[in-house]
């Protein structure tokens, strides 16, 4: 498990180490799209801060805006620490603890909204756990990790909404793989 010496505080409370670490992969990412990159964080960030401009979201249940924008979604995170899948086949994915107390696996979810709530297009890069933000994180900022994507048609990436399930193995909790276990585009 994690302990309060392996948070960064911040006003209002602590940061997980994977969500420092997809900071650090999108703010690299950014960087070298030579993109400017303005970094809000805490639970009462303003609607009017994300207004009208790209928005990337870290972070799932502490993230109030991944959770508002997320809750009508394909896939969501719900209130027992779980995604959900909304129709289909109902699939529900969890991190399961083993009986020393550690994961060997985490879910997570990336999205990306072209039109949102917000007037600009949102993507959002959330886990269960830290871990599985860290992963999905590494999934989202790695030419070679989207190279999984490739079944989508490149029409359907530029001009659709996507959302993606991705599972990660875990060592230590640092994530060594990821998946996609579910998608859905429209």
């Amino acid at each position: 498990t994690l302990t309060t010496g392996e948070f960064v505080p911040v006003q209002g409370g602590l940061v997980p180490p994977g969500d420092i670490a997809a900071d650090l992969k999108v703010a690299a990412l950014m960087n070298t799209y030579s993109r400017s990159l303005s970094m809000r964080s805490g639970s009462g960030l303003p609607f009017v801060d994300l207004q009208g401009s790209p928005t990337v979201l870290i972070g799932a249940y502490d993230n109030y805006w991944t959770m508002t924008l997320a809750r009508d979604l394909p896939f969501f995170f719900d209130r027992s620490g779980r995604i959900r899948e909304r129709n289909g086949q109902h699939r529900v994915w969890s991190s399961v603890a083993r009986a020393d107390n550690t994961i060997g696996e985490d879910y997570a979810v990336v999205f990306r909204l072209l039109d949102s709530k917000v007037g600009g297009p949102v993507i959002d890069i959330s886990g269960l756990t830290t871990c599985g933000t860290q992963a999905a994180a590494q999934f989202a900022t790695d030419p070679v990790q989207l190279k999984k994507i490739s079944g989508i048609p490149r029409n359907a990436l530029k001009q659709k909404n996507i959302e993606f399930v991705l599972r990660t193995s875990l060592v230590n909790y640092t994530p060594t793989s990821v998946d996609i276990v579910a998608q859905h585009v429209w």
